[in-house]
């Protein structure tokens, strides 16, 4: 194993179960993080989270905010971080044992940002209900992929930070909505695109969530994309094009014709995978 320049921040809010599997799976990983921080957002109404001593311990920098933030508020924290890199992660989100080491050896190549699921935009004024392909854990890309933002994990270069709340701070007042859009958003800015390294279906520990856990713990009723953000998201976008972004399929395209092909595929073969399984496991004999 190798220890790399890179801090990892996990974030809790209503969802704490899983910071002891996020924990797990960094202490496994093929490249270490040299630091791993906390950013605890304070819940609305009477709602109180506490987190066991034991579990904080585990942590090197531990930030439990006071008033509720939103999401911008782990972007913010990462700010202070001391390495090159910073790694940020959803709360429903458990990568696989090689998941640094994939961004990491794709940073080497290509600086960019590099994320677990990534969206390109077809239509901002639909989005996020329709007019987007996307590609990375949930519909799996067995090349590197360029696309307009990511989500579930943020890889990328701390000094970065400075673009998204320097150029891109009047989106914070969407709150629970916008940090990722804007980031990539303002990075473009500077000429540094937005990633989705490969997710092969022969190697799960490349992948940017484990797919299983993945999709049981995003479908929980706290998770914030289920609980009415899309208006939000709906409106971000939209102003982020009038303030200028520049998309993928304007940028280029010949590569947003093939980008969706490769999203239409793995979707293919993720409803082909799923019915196979519910074969197996109603035609199982004991």
């Amino acid at each position: 194993m190798e220890i790399c320049d890179v801090t990892v921040i996990l974030t809790a809010y209503k969802r704490i179960d899983s910071l002891r599997s996020q924990i797990d799976s960094l202490k496994k990983q093929s490249f270490l993080p040299k630091e791993i921080w906390l950013f605890q957002d304070k819940v609305n109404k009477d709602y109180t989270i506490t987190l066991e001593k034991s579990l904080l311990d585990e942590f090197d920098n531990v930030f439990i905010a006071t008033d509720n933030i939103g999401v911008w508020g782990r972007f913010d924290f990462a700010r202070k971080v001391h390495t090159k890199y910073v790694c940020i992660f959803d709360d429903d989100t458990i990568p696989g044992s090689r998941w640094i080491e994939n961004c990491m050896e794709n940073m080497k190549k290509q600086r960019g940002i590099y994320g677990a699921i990534g969206v390109a935009v077809l239509n901002s004024n639909n989005y996020p209900y329709s007019g987007y392909c996307r590609v990375g854990w949930q519909r799996p890309n067995s090349e590197t992929c360029m696309v307009d933002f990511v989500g579930h994990s943020w890889f990328f270069e701390k000094e970065w930070l400075h673009y998204m709340f320097d150029e891109a701070k009047d989106m914070k007042k969407y709150k629970y909505a916008a940090e990722d859009m804007s980031l990539s958003y303002a990075a473009l800015l500077h000429g540094i695109n937005t990633y989705v390294p490969a997710h092969p279906f022969s190697n799960y520990d490349l992948w940017g969530s484990k797919p299983d856990l993945g999709t049981i713990l995003g479908q929980n009723n706290v998770s914030l994309s289920g609980n009415g953000n899309d208006i939000r998201m709906n409106n971000a976008i939209k102003e982020l094009e009038v303030k200028g972004w520049n998309f993928v399929y304007k940028r280029d395209p010949v590569y947003i014709k093939k980008l969706k092909r490769i999203s239409d595929k793995a979707h293919r073969i993720v409803v082909i995978k799923k019915i196979l399984r519910l074969f197996e496991r109603d035609h199982k004999t004991f």
